[in-house]
């Protein structure tokens, strides 16, 4: 896993410690379905094809690996073709719709 080091302030024994702390670094990660971004998360950097397939599983593009045609990682992208059509999974929208939803069930004051 690669880090960073900030500068942070530390508060021990009733003073201020200034010192470097490694800090993970996060980078976006894309999953483009059928040339579609459909998903976007920060990761620490490692292991994407896994995360790629989870990420696809997760939110219902696959049951199954053998959804998959072809995946392929690079500069922090997924490409994902799948053997069976993407309508029937949910679109990139799905966490606006689902909040726009619970608005309109409940009272936010």
């Amino acid at each position: 896993m690669k880090t960073v080091e900030l500068e942070i302030v530390k508060y021990k024994s009733k003073n201020f410690v200034v010192k470097k702390d490694p800090i993970a670094r996060e980078l976006p990660f894309e999953v483009f379905i059928e040339g579609e971004l459909m998903f976007s998360t920060m990761r620490t950097p490692g292991r994407d094809e896994e995360l790629a397939l989870g990420i696809c599983f997760s939110e219902g593009a696959i049951e199954t690996l053998d959804d998959i045609k072809s995946l392929e990682v690079r500069e922090n992208k997924a490409f994902v073709s799948l053997k069976r059509s993407p309508d029937n999974f949910p679109k990139k929208d799905k966490v606006k719709i689902a909040l726009e939803e619970y608005g309109r069930k409940n009272s936010f004051n």
